[in-house]
């Protein structure tokens, strides 16, 4: 394998291996320090509401944050109080599937 002068020359000249040399760190310690980062987790909440009776047919809906027992919430323009909350399968990535048993609520 020949080299070329231009290769003999920048081989040997100093400022030239110097720069290549910060350059290179450089982008290494960018590197490492993106990989040290934790990617923002957010857990989101798939819900599926169920209506026990068949009064109302059941929803599911999206949500950042899962509802307790004894919350009111607003479904189909109707109030219904949530009674239960269980989970229905383990959490995939960054979602958990639960299901939340309710009952309408009267007089509001």
């Amino acid at each position: 394998m020949t080299t070329t002068r231009g290769q003999r020359f920048l081989s040997a000249f100093k400022p030239y291996q110097l720069w290549r040399f910060l350059v290179m760190n450089v982008k290494i310690l960018r590197g490492v320090d993106r990989s040290k980062r934790l990617p923002a987790f957010r857990v989101k909440y798939k819900v599926s509401y169920v209506v026990p009776g068949g009064e109302m047919p059941s929803v599911i809906a999206n949500t950042s944050k899962p509802h307790q027992a004894g919350d009111v919430i607003r479904l189909l323009d109707r109030d219904v109080e949530v009674i239960e909350v269980r989970q229905m399968m383990r959490p995939r990535n960054q979602f958990t599937f639960l299901e939340a048993i309710c009952r309408p609520v009267e007089g509001k």
